[in-house]
């Protein structure tokens, strides 16, 4: 009963106007029901982790910088299509999608720390999402494991592959899933994000065959160019491999340091 009075009170200061009493309130009220799923500033149930920023901004709504503008886009996706989170973490964004798209639609996510995926899941499943497909890897140009830092204890969102990381975690090259994907695709518009801390180029090569099938309509992507340093990759070579394939961008290269680019397909 004292859970469900916290959760509920917790819910009702997520809707409150942002302010630094609403901050430490809301993140008193979280480690007080830890584990326990609440509704989010953006609509959707998230399971609480009251150690992790990441999850907190996920709830509370106050990073605008790095989440506000994916939320617009990912609202626009439209019922029976299909939505690829690469770098799901625990789901945001794959549960305002699974919102939208409705019994047709098609969700693919990709979250390689097992703690998160299990969170992850457990938000599908709170969520109520129908054909919810989650895979428990990163995406890379091979199978195998990889060494992979998880972040510190206070940020999921930091986690990245790193050749001197403590965990391992699995790695699959997409080719290899591509023809069962493509199944369950079908002739579905896609819409994808991608947030893997400087890893995107990886990715975008990964899924070469996806980028090929002319079906994706809109790519959202983390550009940050000391991530993508991390890997021998620039941000200059993540536009031309999209506009490649016929995505253009809405910003344009080099708008800020660190920015959620939007690719579309123009036509």
């Amino acid at each position: 009963m004292k859970k469900t009075v916290l959760k509920l009170f917790a819910e009702a200061v997520v809707e409150r106007p942002e302010s630094a009493m609403r901050s430490r309130v809301l993140g008193a009220a979280l480690r007080r029901i830890d584990g326990v799923p609440v509704r989010s500033r953006y609509g959707v149930v998230m399971r609480t982790r009251s150690h992790d920023l990441t999850n907190y901004y996920c709830i509370s709504g106050e990073n605008h910088v790095d989440y506000d503008d994916v939320f617009s886009v990912v609202s626009t996706i439209r019922p029976g299509m299909a939505f690829f989170d690469i770098g799901a973490n625990a789901g945001l964004f794959s549960m305002v999608a699974g919102k939208r798209l409705g019994p047709d639609g098609v969700i693919v996510a990709f979250e390689p720390s097992p703690r998160t995926f299990h969170d992850l899941v457990a938000n599908a499943v709170a969520n109520g999402l129908a054909n919810f497909h989650p895979f428990c890897a990163a995406l890379g140009l091979e199978n195998g494991v990889a060494r992979f830092d998880s972040g510190n204890e206070g940020h999921s969102g930091a986690a990245h592959f790193d050749g001197q990381g403590k965990m391992f975690v699995t790695q699959m090259r997409f080719a290899d899933m591509w023809p069962s994907l493509r199944e369950l695709i079908g002739d579905r518009k896609i819409m994808v994000k991608i947030d893997v801390e400087g890893a995107e180029d990886i990715v975008l090569t990964s899924i070469a065959d996806l980028l090929a099938s002319g079906q994706i309509e809109t790519c959202i992507v983390e550009v940050d160019q000391g991530y993508l340093e991390r890997f021998g990759s620039s941000a200059a070579a993540l536009y031309a491999k999209l506009e490649a394939v016929g995505l253009k961008p809405r910003l344009g290269l080099g708008t800020r340091p660190h920015y959620n680019e939007v690719f579309e397909r123009q036509g």
